[in-house]
């Protein structure tokens, strides 16, 4: 039976980094089989750090997976959604590489991400890298828990990992990414009161605002199918310094479908709403769309 990696279906860490590469032009052979070995890292610093609980995801470009698995195409893999928006632009960049390392100890993920960088070097040349943390208990940096409809349990892997719909891609998962940028300090000239109106929940009991619009953050985000799963799995992490504070998005799905249906909700062509009033504050500046195959597709792309 295929195994997912191991970051797919992770519970929330302390730390994460995430980087983005592209592949050097004629290094596609080369980089195919060094792809298992970083899941052969995994497993040795989980070993060596056990209490650290490391997971990592290695996820190919929707645009680039021909070019390094020409025969086989996961079904429902595309290029990042393109909607036209005049308040809200949903920018995409042609990323060949995401790799997920995340730990709960920051010296662990920086020796980890090392050692990839080592491993890859001459293949790859590195587009952007985001350091992510946990903040306080599991909220976003504007003050309120984020991830409210995610899965838990065995109803993850259910909602996150592709089943025998597409059994040659079993155990895979779909990866869009965006980040978001925050304007905190306009954030913080708005009332508690009316924060919570724009995020749909109460900001300490996590509770749904019963007078919240139809196009607050909550409900354009909180998504469900109609056997009431959720559409997709949130492993998205805040990330800040100094300059800029925003999140980085990260949706897992069994499907290439799932993150398109969120877009069009957040960007409100479902109804004549609005789009979610939350984007007032969060602007994307990247996104991407990505496949994590199994860990047993990335050893036979090896050999």
């Amino acid at each position: 039976m295929p195994q997912a990696q191991s970051g797919v279906c992770a519970e929330a860490n302390l730390h994460g980094v995430h980087l983005f590469l592209n592949v050097l032009d004629g290094q596609e052979l080369s980089l195919s089989k060094k792809l298992a070995s970083i899941i052969d890292m995994q497993e040795r610093f989980d070993h060596e750090f056990s209490e650290a609980l490391v997971s990592c995801v290695v996820a190919i470009g929707s645009q680039f997976w021909p070019h390094i698995y020409p025969s086989k195409m996961p079904k429902t893999l595309a290029g990042f959604p393109q909607f036209e928006h005049i308040e809200h632009a949903t920018p995409s960049r042609p990323i060949d590489l995401m790799i997920q390392i995340r730990a709960d100890r920051l010296d662990v993920v920086h020796l980890f991400v090392m050692e990839v960088i080592e491993l890859l070097s001459g293949d790859i040349e590195l587009i952007d890298q985001v350091k992510c943390f946990h903040y306080l208990d599991g909220r976003d940096l504007n003050g309120f828990i984020y991830g409210v409809a995610n899965p838990h349990g065995r109803k993850k892997q259910l909602v996150a990992l592709v089943g025998d719909e597409d059994v040659a891609f079993s155990a895979g998962s779909y990866i869009h990414v965006q980040r978001y940028r925050y304007d905190l300090k306009a954030w913080q000239e708005i009332s508690k009161a009316e924060q919570e109106i724009v995020m749909g929940r109460m900001a300490n009991s996590n509770q749904a605002v019963s007078c919240a619009p139809e196009n607050s953050h909550s409900a354009r985000t909180e998504l469900y199918d109609d056997h009431g799963n959720a559409l997709f799995l949130n492993q998205g992490m805040p990330f800040a310094d100094i300059n800029q504070q925003g999140f980085l998005f990260i949706s897992c799905a069994n499907n290439g479908y799932a993150f398109q249906t969120l877009l069009k909700h957040r960007l409100g062509y479902i109804d004549d709403n609005g789009p979610d009033m939350w984007l007032e504050f969060a602007k994307s500046d990247f996104g991407a769309a990505f496949f994590a195959p199994s860990v047993n597709m990335l050893r036979e792309l090896a050999s």
